[in-house]
């Protein structure tokens, strides 16, 4: 697979959450991890988001993959509530046998994974060394005059997802 687009993201942890997710309370669940994280005031790691035509990956600065999120497992993703959306969760979900029983049910499980856009390296100067670290060039939007790679809110991050899911 070719990667669609490469972002730099800050990785603030993941809540398992064992339940089914009922499709009315996705955004509310996510929000609520999002808060969650944010009052534990943890730091964010940078991770490089490569997202791909199946699937999403998380690359540290060595360029190891630390997690590869299939396309059929992302099952929803929002931004967070907060004026500057800098903030968003990616729900992913998992099935499994509790049992080596054939006939016992299949259990659902997921994981909301909460990033944050590290609106300190939005600027070219400020994030030269960081994108020299994870390997990439620098793409200027037009528009904006930012690079696409150092988004300046999750909004972005959560559109490009979307379309490519």
């Amino acid at each position: 697979d070719t990667v669609s687009f490469s972002i730099i993201v800050g990785y603030l942890g993941t809540i398992e959450m064992p339940k089914q997710i009922a499709t009315s309370s996705k955004l509310q669940t996510v929000r609520s991890c999002i808060r969650k994280l944010r009052q534990e005031k943890r730091c964010p790691t940078l991770v490089l988001m490569n997202i791909l035509p199946n699937s999403l990956n998380l690359l540290n600065g060595n360029n190891v993959v630390l997690a590869t999120y299939p396309s059929n497992r992302l099952n929803y993703i929002s931004s967070s509530s907060d004026n500057n959306s800098k903030f968003f969760g990616l729900v992913t979900s998992a099935t499994f046998q509790e049992d080596s029983n054939p006939r016992q049910p299949i259990a659902i499980s997921n994981s909301c994974h909460v990033f944050g856009v590290e609106t300190k390296l939005i600027d070219h100067n400020s994030h030269l060394q960081t994108a020299e670290q994870f390997n990439i060039k620098c793409s200027k939007d037009l528009i904006s005059n930012s690079c696409l790679e150092f988004p300046t809110n999750s909004d972005y991050i959560c559109n490009i997802i979307k379309s490519k899911s």
